[in-house]
């Protein structure tokens, strides 16, 4: 039985006597029934996926739209009425790096951001020809993708994305951080939004820039930087000048197993396994 469908008198105008017969009929009609492995925040709103995405950012899309093309429902719970986060909010030029590092979803952002800008109609403040990168972005003009954009240019995209792979994406739904979060034997069963609705899931991802969540979840955090001997850290920091520390990058040799951090197996035991394949 679907619960999309447990209650429904949001819609009609019922006489209260037609009502309230109704109300005990359903009474009776659910007695004894479990919802969902008895899960106790089911609601009338309640709705079953593989994935439930929580955020609006770009990793929150791309994670949906890598979802559905393994064949799963997924759902985008998104606190703003607006998707993309930052890259639909103003920051159109950030910190790229080695852009051969790119890959996947990313990389095909930024050759859809290529495609916007290749339409002239799409040239409302300049000529492309009187366009020249700068900065990380210096030497990137007229290639296959483009790393400099607009905020409407990459809603454009998301937007496009979100028509072209039918994205269920349910705008202005914020978590309800106090009482929000079902947890069965450790791991999320359901997450409840201000407004009522339930979402009942095999994984969820916090696509949040705040990680609202996973704090929700009881997963620990921090606010700010912990100190460099909270993890036995050398190069953490602004330091310019210490060797491996240069453009963000550390010196061959560094490896995750050594003295510092668990060994391979028990680094491993640390993440439990999920296979939306199966």
């Amino acid at each position: 039985m679907s619960v999309l469908n447990c209650i429904s008198h949001n819609h009609y105008i019922v006489p209260k006597k037609k009502l309230i017969e109704s109300d005990i009929a359903m009474t009776n009609n659910l007695k004894g029934l479990t919802f969902l492995a008895g899960m106790c925040m089911c609601t009338a709103s309640a709705q079953t996926y593989d994935l439930v995405v929580y955020g609006s950012s770009p990793a929150a899309i791309s994670a949906a739209i890598q979802a559905k093309r393994m064949g799963k429902s997924t759902v985008i719970v998104s606190p703003e009425m607006r998707i993309g986060g930052l890259s639909t909010g103003g920051l159109g030029q950030t910190d790229i790096g080695n852009k051969s590092a790119f890959g996947g979803i990313a990389l095909e952002f930024y050759k859809a951001i290529a495609s916007y800008y290749a339409d002239r109609s799409h040239w409302t403040r300049q000529t492309p020809e009187s366009y020249f990168p700068d900065g990380q972005c210096t030497g990137t003009r007229n290639k296959d993708t483009m790393w400099t954009f607009e905020p409407s240019a990459a809603l454009a995209v998301l937007e496009g994305w979100e028509r072209q792979y039918v994205l269920d994406i349910r705008r202005g739904e914020r978590l309800d951080r106090k009482s929000g979060v079902e947890k069965k034997s450790g791991r999320i069963a359901s997450i409840k939004t201000l407004s009522g609705k339930v979402y009942l899931d095999r994984v969820f991802v916090d696509a949040t820039y705040e990680g609202d969540l996973m704090a929700a979840a009881g997963v620990s955090y921090m606010v700010g930087r912990e100190s460099n001997s909270v993890y036995g850290e050398t190069i953490s920091g602004n330091q310019p000048n210490a060797r491996g520390s240069e453009h963000h990058n550390f010196h061959e040799g560094v490896s995750p197993y050594g003295a510092i951090l668990p060994k391979r197996s028990e680094c491993l035991n640390l993440f439990v396994p999920v296979c939306l394949s199966a």
